[in-house]
């Protein structure tokens, strides 16, 4: 496993837009009169999501308007077969979807990014995404695998055209063993021209709204004739309006391959747009077929709150109807989701909450096309004023990170903090045996070593083996990360902890920023 793992939103694109700015002298020419556009498009989506959820069966009912689907186990194929995943791949691509697999080139060593096994070497990058493609094929094959998709790619030609050899053989090894394969690589800007032989797409923007009603892309992708050579990906697309611009300028843009989502940061490639904006993207694009069914569930009864906590409450609901079939509900705080549970569930436990809190939940269905119902009837609840000595009160802190907490109950740990700066990268370092000469020694500029037994990374919990950075994953424990702006909070059993501490100490980190440590006692 790759720790400090990359959500593949794919990194925070600094690197990207820096390519881009230094490509501005043959990149950034102002559209042509001969300039091209397409006039019919297919829907490419990056389907970093958990194959459980409901959003790859929305995949399945939005073909054909949806063409490609990126799958993403864990930056790569992950280290085994995954029953889920290779469902996820057959049903998709027998609903006329064709997956491709995500393998990650590391700029093949050029930035000073490590592999896997912690070498930098143009060879060793190769020989992991060789490896990663081998995988991917041998695991998922059979379930109708269409392609590779190379993230982390060059976009510079390079001296003596280095830099691109290096994608069209990773390429032409995609090609050469799996007749009939889909490539892609994404340097998320605009490419030089000599990329449009090294793979079949390639991703030209991927990056905020924002930034793409004022980007421009290269000369050589306006006039090519070929366009389903060229993806956007475009994020923080706020409202319907927004995207249906955003798909305009696609077309004029000569992109046959898009994606535009609400979603943002930290991964703006974990869910799918629901309802209208939906089902109007698929019309948008202009692919015949997909989004045919526009009719929503009705909306959940019945809510009711039980087993309320000082962090969290357990919620219930009857059930909807719909015409075709719910697939999932989404439960809300105010206008945020705070869960979310198959359509075959009518029940969910919100987490991550403060102590003698007012709050006010509502529960809204979700059908396989994106039709989102009306709200149910509200429930209010008020969370007990428990959750361990006190020590949920925020810490006011200043920088980075701000109003930072820790609480400990008989079962449960919970986490929140603010992070004022986008990082990708979310940690919360735990000193659960409160004995700082134990577990990894944070580094400076913390101003403690702590001796860290545990680290969430995003919402994966590690376990640490060595006073240096050496981590194993925690199997069957997924900290249920939530974020609401930039807020962000998580919460893990107690029993993931091993035998730990009634008083234990974290740290939060976001890059090179520590938080002081906060000490929070069980309850």
């Amino acid at each position: 496993m790759h720790l400090f793992q990359r959500f593949r939103w794919s990194r925070l694109r600094l690197l990207a837009a820096a390519a881009a700015v230094a490509l501005a002298g043959f990149g950034l020419a102002a559209p042509s009169a001969t300039a091209n556009t397409a006039s019919v498009q297919h829907i490419g989506v990056p389907a970093y999501f958990n194959p459980s959820t409901s959003y790859w069966t929305q995949l399945d009912q939005s073909s054909p308007a949806v063409g490609i689907a990126i799958a993403n186990p864990d930056n790569g194929p992950s280290t085994a077969f995954d029953q889920s995943y290779a469902n996820a791949i057959q049903a998709a691509t027998a609903a006329g979807v064709k997956v491709i697999g995500y393998v990650d080139t590391g700029y093949f060593g050029t930035t000073g990014r490590a592999t896997r096994g912690g070498l930098t070497t143009t060879t060793a990058w190769t020989t992991q995404a060789e490896a990663d493609v081998d995988d991917w094929y041998s695991w998922y094959g059979s379930y109708g695998l269409a392609g590779i998709f190379f993230d982390d790619a060059l976009n510079d030609c390079g001296t003596d055209n280095a830099h691109v050899a290096l994608y069209q053989a990773v390429g032409d090894y995609v090609k050469q063993n799996h007749a009939g394969a889909l490539t892609a690589d994404n340097p998320g800007a605009p490419a030089d021209q000599c990329y449009s032989s090294a793979a079949d797409i390639l991703v030209m923007f991927e990056g905020t709204y924002a930034s793409y009603t004022s980007w421009t892309p290269p000369a050589w992708e306006l006039s090519s004739s070929n366009p389903n050579q060229f993806w956007h990906l475009v994020y923080d697309t706020p409202t319907q309006a927004n995207m249906e611009n955003a798909v305009s300028l696609s077309k004029q843009r000569n992109a046959g391959y898009l994606y535009v989502t609400n979603d943002n940061l930290p991964n703006p490639w974990d869910t799918l747009p629901t309802g209208s904006y939906w089902s109007d993207e698929l019309t948008q694009t202009g692919a015949s077929g997909g989004g045919g069914d526009t009719t929503p569930p009705s909306a959940p009864s019945g809510l009711a709150a039980s087993s309320v906590g000082s962090t969290s409450v357990t919620l219930t609901w009857s059930a909807s109807s719909d015409n075709v079939g719910v697939t999932a509900y989404d439960v809300y705080s105010g206008s945020s989701v705070v869960a979310a549970v198959s359509g075959s569930t009518t029940t969910a436990t919100v987490s991550n909450l403060s102590p003698a809190t007012g709050y006010s939940f509502t529960v809204k269905a979700r059908d396989a096309a994106g039709n989102v119902s009306p709200a149910s009837a509200p429930v209010s609840v008020t969370t007990t004023s428990g959750g361990g000595s006190g020590s949920c009160t925020p810490v006011a802190g200043s920088g980075t990170i701000t109003n930072f907490s820790a609480c400990m109950t008989a079962t449960t740990e919970t986490f929140q903090a603010t992070f004022n700066t986008a990082v990708s990268l979310h940690h919360v370092f735990i000193d659960s045996d409160n004995n700082q000469s134990t577990g990894f020694q944070l580094p400076s500029p913390s101003s403690t070593p702590l001796g860290a037994d545990y680290m969430i990374e995003n919402n994966i919990l590690y376990r640490s083996l060595s006073h240096g950075w050496s981590w194993a994953p925690v199997n069957g424990v997924s900290p249920n990360m939530t974020h609401n702006g930039n807020v962000y909070s998580w919460s893990i059993p107690l029993s993931a902890l091993g035998t730990s501490a009634a008083t234990q100490r974290a740290v939060f980190n976001g890059n090179t920023f520590y938080t002081a440590p906060i000490t929070f006692s069980r309850g």
